[in-house]
């Protein structure tokens, strides 16, 4: 049995996305404030002011929640599994791959998105050269998936004892 875990540094398009979400946090409480002073309505702005209230610290901890993002990639016999953890506590399975069945395992090419079923990114930086590629296919599934990930040595010595 081999696992590695790592984290998401955030970097590239994922650094934008969070950039986004926190100026949405500044600028919709503003909004809000905003409009409830040009009502000029005693009671709607106070109204306001608690929904503002309410609000922003929801927002952050989603955020919070939303980019704290690690991958565990196990290996058990030929089973690789890949799972997704938010906040360090929510776990969810990305994929379970039998690697005897894998079509394929090499460092990763680039950006390849058409002829996929699914692309699924599960690496800890989208810039890093150490980043590799699974392809498999669902039994059923018209087309295979694409998975990216970042193995250290050890992972990517395992994982190839079984990919053809």
């Amino acid at each position: 049995m081999t696992e590695q875990s790592v984290k998401r540094k955030i970097t590239g398009s994922f650094a934008v996305k969070k950039r986004i979400a926190i100026a949405a946090c500044f600028v919709i409480p503003a909004a809000l404030l905003a409009a409830g002073m040009l009502i000029k309505d005693f009671a709607v702005l106070i109204a306001f002011i608690v929904i503002i209230a309410a609000a922003v610290p929801f927002e952050i901890f989603f955020i919070k929640f939303l980019f704290r993002v690690e991958y565990d990639y196990s290996l058990v016999g030929d089973a690789l599994s890949v799972s997704k953890i938010r906040n360090s506590r929510y776990g969810k399975t990305v994929a379970e791959i039998n690697l005897h069945e894998a079509e394929s395992f090499s460092p990763y090419r680039g950006k390849r998105e058409s002829g996929f079923r699914r692309v699924e990114f599960c690496g800890d930086d989208e810039q890093s050269d150490a980043l590799w590629e699974i392809i498999y296919r669902e039994p059923e599934a018209a087309l295979p998936d694409l998975i990216i990930f970042s193995p250290d040595e050890r992972l990517v010595k395992e994982i190839k004892k079984y990919v053809r």
